[in-house]
């Protein structure tokens, strides 16, 4: 298996297991020609009591190598496409999921009796909005470092898709 395919699998387990965690449903998209790699969706309650699906769009990006690092942020060279996908508008509100990995390899995934560690951490980005970029191959994007894909992020943001619909 090549270095990117396996990249791509370890960020889907990562996301797997932090969404397992809240019983929000991973779906990998078979065909990810509109930018969505995986689809999260949990049903939820909003404030006015009724239940409503949730869901989530996740293009997913995993690099161990490929960004720089400031104080704040990871900078972060998208693909054209997918940066042209993730700003549309869109009826599923979708999200950059990068998973900065170490450069070693051997460290990226250990496991032992008692434990499993992806090491390092998923970070996210909304570029919904954003403005068109004349660059024709890759957009450069600002992540910054509080932006964590986590179990908490996940739940709270499809808690605010839900509460959207009652606007």
């Amino acid at each position: 298996m090549v270095d990117t395919k396996r990249k791509e699998e370890v960020s889907k387990s990562y996301l797997n297991a932090i969404c397992a965690v809240k019983g929000i449903s991973m779906s990998v998209q078979q065909h990810d020609d509109d930018g969505v790699d995986v689809l999260l969706q949990k049903t939820v309650r909003r404030t006015d009591n009724k239940k409503y699906g949730a869901r989530i769009g996740v293009q997913l990006k995993s690099t161990a190598s490929n960004y720089t690092e400031s104080a704040g942020e990871f900078s972060y060279p998208l693909k054209k496409k997918n940066y042209d996908d993730l700003r549309i508008p869109a009826t599923v509100k979708s999200y950059l999921f990068l998973l900065i990995l170490p450069k070693i390899e051997d460290e990226w995934v250990t496991h032992s009796i008692d434990k499993l560690v992806i090491k390092k951490c998923m970070y996210w980005l909304d570029l919904k909005g954003l403005p068109d970029n004349a660059n024709s191959t890759s957009v450069t994007v600002k992540i910054p470092k509080t932006n964590i894909v986590s179990s908490e992020f996940l739940v709270e943001t499809l808690n605010n898709i839900a509460e959207e619909e009652l606007l």
